[in-house]
């Protein structure tokens, strides 16, 4: 029998857990995860502002179009795709990527 007391030492955090096991990854910000949803023809993003301080982002809104299954990609999940904006570095980006980009975008 678990006490009213003894109630928070038998919950478990998954989310804690997982976002420690899972840290973002430093070379791939925000921005190559969201260009490479919309470049896949995955999501619309429109990200809105508040007026009086236009560098912060208030709250976005996101439109799923599509999602690529392992094997509409291809051969192969490591096989590389270029970014058609090459001011997005790193350059290319994988299925992995496209996996994880669903997680770190939503």
């Amino acid at each position: 029998i678990i006490e009213m007391n003894d109630l928070d030492k038998h919950l478990i955090f998954p989310a804690k857990n997982y976002l420690r096991d899972n840290p973002h990854p430093l070379n791939k910000p925000r921005i190559f995860y969201e260009t490479l949803l919309i470049e896949t023809k995955s999501v619309n993003i429109v990200h809105l502002h508040r007026a009086e301080n236009t560098n912060r982002v208030a709250f976005s809104k996101i439109q799923i179009l599509n999602v690529i299954s392992l094997e509409k990609w291809g051969p192969s999940p490591k096989r590389a795709r270029r970014f058609i904006h090459l001011e997005i570095r790193p350059y290319s980006y994988n299925f992995w990527d496209y996996k994880k980009a669903w997680e770190y975008v939503l």
